[in-house]
């Protein structure tokens, strides 16, 4: 009976996890070879974290070199790509790029506001990132674990971004 009680109290102990959890960002990067531009801005080739937070309506964009964040607002909401492959798509207009859509395992994809007029498309894999802990404060901490992923690895924090260099 005491081992039961404790074993209740342990999990009522998790719950507060498990919300800081269940709302935790779905983060992907992905390695952009060239300049393009997002929420009026022009943004530098490198490597990008894209933190989707299903509660907001935005996404910030994050150079992992320089941590510069650029906070870009959702369209709207698209039906997901089947498969579990991440995707950042990219509208292109002559030189310039646009970025445009958004594919992640797991979740609807994003549609940001893109280009003006007719355009092509250009899609770039990425690596989506698993939150394997949360601490409480919902202060979220990634553990540095690499686990597969279509064939590429995903991890977490500094040791993703290490990963897609």
């Amino acid at each position: 009976m005491k081992r039961n009680r404790i074993a209740g109290v342990e999990l009522l102990a998790l719950i507060p996890f498990w919300g800081a959890a269940q709302f935790a960002p779905i983060t992907v990067v992905a390695e952009i070879t060239f300049e393009f531009h997002a929420a009026g801005k022009a943004l530098p080739a490198g490597t990008y974290e894209l933190k989707v937070d299903d509660r907001l309506d935005i996404v910030s964009l994050t150079n992992t070199k320089t941590r510069n964040t650029v906070m870009v607002p959702v369209l709207t909401r698209i039906s997901p790509r089947p498969g579990d492959e991440a995707l950042v798509v990219f509208d292109k207009v002559r030189d310039r790029y646009y970025l445009s859509e958004l594919y992640a395992p797991g979740i609807d994809g994003i549609h940001f506001p893109g280009a003006p007029g007719p355009h092509t498309h250009v899609s770039v894999k990425a690596k989506k990132q698993v939150l394997l802990a949360c601490l409480p404060l919902n202060k979220c901490r990634f553990l540095r674990k690499a686990l597969p992923f279509n064939g590429a690895t995903v991890g977490s924090g500094a040791a993703a971004a290490a990963q897609t260099a």
